[in-house]
């Protein structure tokens, strides 16, 4: 029906907004030097129109998003950024709200459930921060950290919660390819590791 064309040499993730009205288009490689994500707007959505670019601060380029009420987690590729928030009540001027670096390495995922923002941070592991579920006192303009787990194995990937059942998953990439971690945070202030799981042929 209809293509969008961006700066971007590579784009890692789409996202659309709960309410059908946006969508987040990252950017890394792009052939300006600029890059970071484009929002699109979704009133039409067989024929999507730019609605901004937002580059600063993610010049090296942005793996993942995830869009929770009026703000945009944005998880950045290079290694001192880490999660940017961007409150985008005003699709046409994100303003960034709030930063977090996890100390190490880069951040690869986010996932925003419950007030509760799940990063997928490499080498650190994974980092769960309170940005408005309470049990911390954060909220998205300032997020405070609730726990860390950094003993999966490193290279964590990508991350997704389930909350009715308190588990989190998180993947790894490079040397363990095809490895599953489940992480019980039925305590959240104290996750631990269940279960992993290992696609069938993978090297041990």
């Amino acid at each position: 029906m209809d293509s969008v064309l961006t700066e971007a040499g590579q784009i890692n993730d789409v996202k659309v907004s709960p309410d059908g009205r946006l969508a987040a288009v990252t950017q890394e490689f792009s052939r300006d030097g600029l890059n970071g994500i484009t929002l699109l707007s979704l009133t039409d959505p067989l024929h999507p129109a730019v609605v901004t670019r937002y580059t600063q601060g993610l010049e090296g380029g942005v793996r993942n998003t995830w869009f929770e009420g009026s703000h945009l987690y944005v998880a950045a590729r290079s290694i001192g950024v880490g999660l940017k928030i961007l409150d985008i009540s005003s699709p046409q001027a994100p303003a960034l709200v709030a930063s977090y670096f996890g100390g190490s390495s880069f951040l690869h995922d986010v996932v925003v459930r419950g007030g509760l923002a799940f990063l997928a941070h490499w080498d650190a592991g994974l980092i769960i921060l309170d940005v408005g579920n309470a049990i911390a006192g954060g909220s998205p303009s300032a997020p405070v950290v609730v726990s860390r787990i950094g003993s999966l194995g490193g290279q964590t990937h990508s991350v997704w919660y389930w909350p009715s059942a308190h588990y989190v998953f998180v993947t790894e990439e490079d040397e363990t390819l095809g490895k599953l971690h489940v992480v019980d945070l039925s305590d959240p202030f104290r996750p631990r590791e269940v279960a992993t799981y290992r696609v069938p042929g993978d090297a041990p």
